[in-house]
């Protein structure tokens, strides 16, 4: 076995205990009377020790990141640092609650850059495999504890290291199975929907009958999250994925390009003018009240006014404010929404210098998907393609980037074809419906 091959299997080890991170709390809470002894930030530093030994063990390959992207991240580093600086010196905030603050925001969207160079370490096979073997388990439990209204694990540790967050919705019980929250567990329903539509597609029929079961539960799972803008994501990727997998001429790669844009005003509406049309309906279902959303109303005027009443200075550089019960200065604190959290955190420049970041990942992970049209890329696309949207309901700062560090490893995540004037989607459309493209990923690698 190649060595490289190896540090494949380890990385997405390791991605897999991040992206569902309920399970290494759970298990020391098992083991340890209901401790958490070992915070999870550990495993983020695992994962900066193993990029520094796979730098030396594969000192020979040299991957760079995209020189737009490349450009950008070091703007945004130096942003931060120098907001490091900036808001230690205006309001004298401790340095350990300054660097939490950033990792807690902005780890993954620090580490992607530094993973172009272990592109291609980690069979995409596999990565497809063990990501729908996995859901299987893990969405039955969700299922599980929303049919019997028993969330069958602990939500809290005995020394409050960890939490499930808002896993009760009005008596009932939301499915988050072994992630920390109802909406986390949704992100990774998502994925697994698009990889779903993706097999559909394909020209195998046991890859279609796969893709079929794979929606169906996609759908019973989503819904047992008992969250709207978990229900919202879900739709806008599989339909997404759709239109990734029937590419049909030059308008449909534009709309696809700019699908963040158009799911973000989506979500705008959802959030601003849809409920004043369903209130008649509120009393009927519990889905249909407004009472979360009102809450959400109240946190974004306190947050929003308080920006808006700051001086130049917190405008442009933010209050260091985040989200978060581990500090006293912020242990009240609600935000729920990515763009305002960062306008209170690092400001209005930071805010700026993080939108164009993303958008150039997100033009990436696009670019690769349309190159290379396998499910994998496909699935990633689909739902970075939600990105804005997400963001008015919650602060997901985190959860798109670390998706796109799995795109990275795998051995597709180095293959992206810059957009030309030919159109790539007529040039690529018979390679991805390609009985290899399509019907071999979800067969055990």
């Amino acid at each position: 076995m190649k060595v490289s091959t190896l540090l494949g299997y380890c990385f997405f080890a390791l991605w897999i205990f991040l992206l569902v991170d309920g399970i290494f709390p759970q298990l020391q809470i098992a083991l340890w009377g209901g401790r958490v002894l070992i915070p999870s930030v550990v495993l983020k530093l695992i994962l900066l020790l193993a990029l520094f030994v796979s730098a030396v063990v594969l000192a020979r390959r040299r991957v760079a990141a995209p020189q737009r992207i490349a450009l950008l991240w070091w703007i945004f580093i130096a942003y931060l640092l120098a907001n490091l600086l900036a808001l230690t010196v205006r309001f004298s905030y401790p340095l350990d609650y300054l660097l939490f603050s950033y990792n807690a925001y902005y780890f993954f969207l620090i580490v992607v850059p530094l993973m172009f160079f272990l592109s291609g370490i980690l069979s995409e096979r596999m990565a497809v495999f063990w990501l729908v073997l996995l859901f299987l388990p893990l969405a039955t439990l969700g299922i599980a504890q929303n049919f019997l209204g028993d969330p069958l694990l602990p939500t809290a540790s005995a020394d409050a290291f960890f939490e499930v967050f808002s896993w009760s919705f009005y008596g009932e019980v939301r499915a988050f199975s072994l992630f920390g929250s109802a909406s986390k567990f949704g992100h990774y329903i998502a994925l697994v929907g698009a990889l779903g539509i993706s097999f559909l597609y394909s020209e195998k029929l046991e890859a279609k009958a796969a893709g079929l079961v794979l929606t169906i539960l996609v759908l019973a799972a989503g819904f047992a999250t008992l969250t709207r803008a978990t229900y919202m994501e879900i739709l806008m990727t599989l339909f997404a994925a759709w239109l990734l997998v029937r590419p049909r001429g030059t308008l449909l790669k534009y709309l696809v390009s700019l699908l963040p844009l158009v799911y973000g005003v989506t979500g705008a509406f959802v959030a601003f003018a849809l409920p004043s049309w369903i209130t008649v309906a509120s009393n009927r279902s519990p889905l249909l009240s407004d009472n979360t959303l009102l809450m959400r109303y109240a946190s974004w005027d306190t947050y929003g006014g308080l920006w808006m009443e700051s001086d130049l200075f917190a405008k442009l550089f933010g209050m260091g404010i985040i989200q978060n019960n581990r500090f006293p200065v912020t242990e009240n604190v609600l935000i729920d929404n990515s763009f305002l959290a960062l306008l209170i955190h690092i400001g209005l420049l930071g805010l700026m210098v993080w939108l164009m970041l993303m958008w150039a990942l997100w033009r990436y992970v696009l670019r690769v998907a349309i190159s290379h049209g396998s499910p994998l890329a496909v699935a990633i696309a689909a739902i970075w393609s939600t990105w804005m949207a997400t963001g008015v309901f919650g602060i997901t700062t985190e959860g798109y980037p670390l998706l796109l560090v799995l795109l990275l490893l795998s051995s597709v995540g180095g293959k992206a074809e810059a957009f030309r004037k030919r159109n790539p989607w007529e040039e690529n459309l018979q390679s991805r419906r390609s009985e290899s493209n399509h019907s071999s990923c979800w067969q055990k690698a």
